[in-house]
């Protein structure tokens, strides 16, 4: 557990592993900003690459213990990837994996300020050793946020 609150649980997943599981899928696509967002992009492109190949992507889950449920139980996610990315980020870039790796992340409304958006982040730290995180800010918000992680040395996207 890495927040002080027993209420998570926290778990790495292949992307691989996931990718049949369309209530899985289903999940992580409800958990984003909208149809239109990075993340829901992503998704996207990672369900067409997996029917040829291996993708090179983990999927980071938060997930309450209020709810059994596997998959209902999911408050927030992240992607850790290694795929090279087509979409243009709010900062008008893309994403390409010679930079490091691609984190982006969502934590549900409801779940906000508890401390798991940032432990998402550790995990992802862990995950990358090295190599430096791709990050995409999309508002002020998540601008902040990343500002608190700035030792870790990440890029924007």
């Amino acid at each position: 557990m890495l927040t002080k609150n027993p209420s998570f649980t926290y778990e790495v997943i292949d992307y691989n592993d996931i990718a049949k599981n369309s209530e899985f899928l289903s999940k992580l696509k409800e958990l984003t900003l909208d149809s239109w967002s990075g993340l829901n992009h992503e998704l996207r492109t990672l369900s067409t690459l997996v029917q040829k190949r291996k993708v090179k992507c983990k999927i980071l889950v938060a997930r309450t213990i209020a709810n059994t449920h596997p998959i209902q139980s999911i408050v927030a996610w992240a992607m850790l990837s290694d795929e090279e990315s087509d979409y243009y980020f709010s900062t008008g870039g893309k994403y390409s994996k010679e930079k490091g790796k691609l984190f982006q992340v969502y934590v549900s409304e409801s779940y906000r300020r508890l401390g798991i958006g940032s432990d998402l982040m550790k995990v992802a730290k862990r995950r990358c050793g090295k190599a430096k995180i791709c990050i995409c800010p999309w508002d002020y918000r998540s601008r902040t946020f990343f500002t608190k992680f700035s030792k870790y040395q990440h890029v924007k996207v």
